[in-house]
């Protein structure tokens, strides 16, 4: 019987399992605690709610706070959500609709709400139908909703030709780390976060 994972108490994650890590302290001898927990975020409404500019209203002992919902998540599965100590979330806020949102999900079968890839993505284009904006949000490639920037970046005064997305979609998928949680291997997810992107992307050329 394995031993627990380190976000039920444990000294290991199964997902990457060296069990320890060092920790300075303060007479420079050093210390070890568990690894961080690698469990993976699988939600459906928070990539959406990210791409579309969502921001998070938290209060607590110290008041209210406003923040990009994105800011929201640690990538640390065993303390998913940034909330300090006595906070709550109080509501979401979403901006003005402008351009064009979809969201795409990939799964072994109807029956199974889980994701093994999802995507979200929102585009804003100009009169001459270059795009001027663009979010890309994947969940379940990480331990929260994963933004991939730098094929963000690829968009801007871009017209979303075949070449494009191509060229966008092989970024995306550099961008993303997938770890093993279930029995699709990271190539798979990677490639499926392709897949899916492309679909996103084609659907908008219209």
């Amino acid at each position: 019987m394995k031993s627990p994972c380190t976000k039920a108490g444990g000294k290991v994650c199964h997902v990457v399992p060296a069990r320890l890590a060092p920790v300075p302290t303060e007479g420079g001898a050093g210390g070890w605690k568990p690894k961080e927990c690698h469990s993976t975020y699988c939600g459906d409404m928070a990539p959406v709610l990210i791409a579309l500019d969502a921001q998070a209203r938290t209060v607590g002992p110290h008041g209210e706070r406003v923040f990009p919902l994105g800011k929201l998540y640690t990538q640390d599965g065993k303390k998913p959500l940034s909330f300090r100590k006595g906070e709550i979330l109080k509501e979401i806020l979403l901006p003005p609709p402008s351009g064009k949102t979809l969201y795409l999900k990939w799964r072994r079968r109807e029956s199974i709400e889980f994701p093994i890839v999802s995507l979200a993505l929102h585009i804003e284009k100009n009169g001459n139908k270059q795009i001027q904006r663009a979010r890309i949000i994947l969940s379940a490639v990480g331990s929260g909703p994963v933004e991939t920037l730098e094929a963000e970046k690829m968009f801007k005064n871009a017209s979303l030709d075949n070449q494009t997305i191509e060229k966008v979609s092989n970024q995306a998928v550099r961008e993303i780390s997938p770890m093993r949680t279930s029995i699709h291997s990271p190539a798979y997810k990677r490639k499926i976060a392709g897949i899916l992107l492309r679909q996103a992307l084609e659907n908008f050329q219209s």
